[in-house]
């Protein structure tokens, strides 16, 4: 992995090491352990044919700030192949150099896409050990302790000032039902002087759905932090969507014949992009059971009307776009609700695809399903002359302020006795142009 810290250069490698005895204090444990690793060696793996749309929301903080300022967004296309990882513009084409290459200045890292999870499920560069059930974000959940050597899995860093190679560790979770990965942390701390930074995090959450016969995990969001000698903080909030498998089998050219220079020849066919501020009015074509449904799940919604510019139609009325849920979760409140996020990532127009990358904007008036939450809360006044507002309800609305807005992702609130998100429900998007960072 390769990041890089402005005004700092900050490079991260990370390399294939062999397997090492784990060492937990059971056979049970071991056991548990060996089956986690076996399953997500699988489920890892299964993920190596996706390329996905990486949204990177980039922010610094300065040492006595309160809070962080945005400095951009950065979107760029990512693949996996073997232990690299690719990246690309939008619509443009993979190519075998480092994503610090596409971006200078500010925090830009790659690796979470998969090198990290390969690491340690993959490669067999990790100690663990079993802590036992430990809820995760309130549903049930193993806890994994790890390490990696800086003699197995080789965490380069470098700087302007000074290059070392360090240890990490961190904690994974997996779900106790099906072993699936469903959080990984990763931390630094113990950093040479001359490099100048106190202590990297980095938190990654996955997702899993069924492929084939497989169960397939990949990354679906990851926080890096990095914070200088001086307390400075540098964050990188990265959002995959928009994934999907190959569409076109990837051939490899080689540079010599010992394989040292890699380059793509030719990578995935790249879906059509939509531009900017097109109206588009989606009807959900199958109901979602929001007690049996499950992140991951596949959805699906047809297209109401023709989708014009101002030459022709780009998209016809009664074509499919398909895609997946994004969050599912309840929440506590006066009353409860359910958060549910809809991810449409697809348009399939004959034999061509188009990208969904857009903005919901409405959607019809539907009982006990809307795009903010009311939250009522008891109020009491006193002090009040002849005793008028003695008590009474504040109503609040609330409309949640996400980690950072996703094109494609639209949120809807269920009131906590809803059931599904029905069949038929109409929603309008707004489509948004994807502007190439390249200069």
């Amino acid at each position: 992995m390769q990041f890089s810290v402005a005004p700092l250069l900050m490079t991260v490698l990370l390399f294939c090491a062999p397997l090492l005895a784990q060492g937990p204090d059971s056979d049970a444990d071991a056991s548990l352990i060996a089956k986690g690793v076996a399953h997500n060696r699988i489920a890892l793996g299964a993920t190596s044919a996706y390329t996905c749309l990486e949204t990177i929301d980039r922010g610094q903080r300065e040492a006595n700030a309160r809070s962080f300022q945005q400095l951009d967004l950065v979107r760029v296309e990512v693949m996996k192949l073997g232990n690299k990882e690719l990246f690309a513009w939008p619509g443009g084409s993979f190519e075998d150099k480092p994503l610090t290459q596409f971006v200078a200045g500010g925090l830009i890292g790659d690796g979470t896409f998969g090198l990290f999870a390969d690491d340690v499920f993959v490669n067999g560069a990790a100690t663990m050990k079993f802590r036992g059930n430990e809820p995760l974000r309130g549903r049930p959940a193993l806890r994994v302790d790890y390490a990696v050597s800086s003699l197995l899995g080789h965490f380069t860093l470098q700087t302007a000032t000074g290059k070392a190679e360090v240890e990490y560790r961190g904690t994974y979770w997996l779900d106790p039902a099906t072993f699936d990965l469903l959080r990984m942390d990763i931390f630094v701390d113990d950093i040479p002087s001359p490099v100048q930074l106190a202590k990297i995090s980095i938190q990654i959450d996955y997702e899993t759905e069924t492929a084939g016969d497989n169960r397939a995990t990949r990354t679906q969001h990851s926080l890096m932090e990095v914070v200088t000698s001086s307390g400075e903080i540098h964050r990188d909030e990265i959002n995959f969507t928009h994934c999907r498998q190959f569409a076109a089998e990837t051939k490899l050219m080689t540079g010599n014949a010992d394989d040292s220079a890699v380059k793509v020849a030719q990578t995935p066919r790249q879906p059509n992009a939509l531009p900017g501020d097109l109206d588009i009015r989606l009807q959900l074509q199958n109901p979602i059971d929001v007690k049996t449904a499950s992140v991951g799940d596949s959805i699906m919604a047809i297209v109401e009307s023709d989708v014009k510019d101002e030459k022709r139609i780009l998209i016809p009325k009664g074509a499919h776009v398909s895609g997946r849920i994004r969050r599912l979760e309840r929440r506590e409140g006066q009353p409860g609700y359910v958060l549910a996020g809809l991810e449409f990532s697809d348009i399939a127009v004959g034999e061509e695809s188009w990208r969904f990358i857009a903005r919901m904007q409405s959607i019809d008036v539907m009982d006990g399903i809307t795009t903010e939450h009311r939250d009522r809360k008891e109020a009491r006044m006193v002090n009040q002359p002849h005793g008028v507002g003695s008590g009474g309800t504040i109503e609040t609305r609330i409309s949640e302020s996400f980690d950072n807005p996703l094109a494609g992702v639209g949120y809807l609130y269920l009131s906590a006795d809803a059931v599904s998100i029905p069949a038929g429900l109409r929603m309008r998007w707004k489509s948004e142009s994807v502007v190439s960072n390249k200069k």
